[in-house]
């Protein structure tokens, strides 16, 4: 016996009998029909979503019947004892099954869809103001990848995902998605953190800025300091910069609806002020080689004023 039996399917509304062929979704524990499921694409049990709670039987004719084991390949039911799936064949031995710590969702990816399956009118802030889609239109660019990551850390609270591009280039990838506050921020961080190598070039122009070089030392205590925090920063960023990228779309978002006068308007700001930008990348990559040529002049300037003064 089934311990659904008797209880109902949310999309349907009919009951489950012994003989149904049931999946449940592993994030909140609702069961369905497996045709019903496939039919709504996604669990449609919003409310348990959002207060991070699970299903649990509204029947009482099943309490005698042990758990049962949920495939974790096709969401099949099988027998507490059974070492094989039912349904596709999977080990259940092998898969590690953890309740509670499965987070698959139960979204259809249809790529023929500009938002890929997910709800274009679903809430992406706390105050209700921000729908999904217009998130990805902000986005643009990588949507697909942005919006199942936002989507995250709106649902679980859980603001680290590492961004590779972010960790390897913080300041341009700021500056791609017109972060510019940030791409700032962090260019002139690169910049201090890179003073015991901009030091260690200066040896190969001429004597005079050799020796005055020379005079500092870049293998010792400050230089080890500089290079464990640019790597700390790196980190840090990479794991981060997803959250930080979403909380700047949402107050963006916020900032066009109260300076629009219609939606007309803010529409037109979204798609054309969102996206990513690869000019602002070439203007940052402009403005750090000039600072770094600023500082080589000043610093050659000081070394002959040093040497023959």
């Amino acid at each position: 016996m089934s311990k659904y039996s008797g209880e109902i399917c949310t999309v349907c509304s009919k009951k489950f009998d012994q003989e149904d062929d049931i999946v449940v979704c592993p994030q909140c524990g609702t069961p369905y029909h497996r045709s019903c499921y496939q039919e709504a694409g996604r669990c449609i049990n919003e409310k348990l979503h959002e207060s991070h709670q699970s299903w649990k039987p509204q029947c009482n004719d099943n309490e005698e019947v042990k758990d049962e084991k949920i495939c974790p390949r096709c969401s099949k039911q099988n027998a507490h004892d059974a070492s094989e799936c039912s349904g596709c064949g999977a080990r259940l031995d092998d898969a590690n099954i953890k309740p509670g710590l499965n987070d698959a969702d139960f979204i259809k990816i249809d790529l023929s869809d500009q938002y890929f399956g997910m709800n274009p009118d679903e809430k992406m802030d706390d105050e209700g103001t921000v729908t999904l889609g217009e998130v990805g239109d902000y986005v643009k660019n990588n949507k697909l990848y942005y919006l199942s990551v936002f989507k995250r850390i709106r649902s679980s609270g859980i603001k680290i995902s590492f961004n590779i591009f972010a960790f390897f280039f913080p300041n341009y990838y700021c500056a791609s998605r017109k972060m510019y506050l940030w791409s700032g921020i962090l260019t002139l961080l690169s910049l201090v953190f890179s003073t015991p190598e901009f030091i260690d070039a200066l040896a190969g122009f001429g004597s005079v800025t050799a020796g005055f070089a020379g005079d500092i030392n870049t293998k010792g205590l400050f230089a080890g300091i500089l290079y464990s925090c640019n790597i700390i920063t790196r980190i840090l960023f990479g794991l981060f910069a997803n959250n930080i990228y979403y909380r700047h779309t949402i107050n963006k978002l916020k900032k066009f609806r109260a300076a629009s006068k219609d939606s007309a308007q803010y529409r037109f700001r979204v798609r054309s002020e969102g996206g990513t930008s690869i000019v602002s990348v070439i203007i940052i990559m402009l403005i750090e080689a000039t600072l770094v040529l600023i500082a080589f002049a000043a610093v050659t300037a000081a070394a002959y004023f040093k040497a023959y003064f």
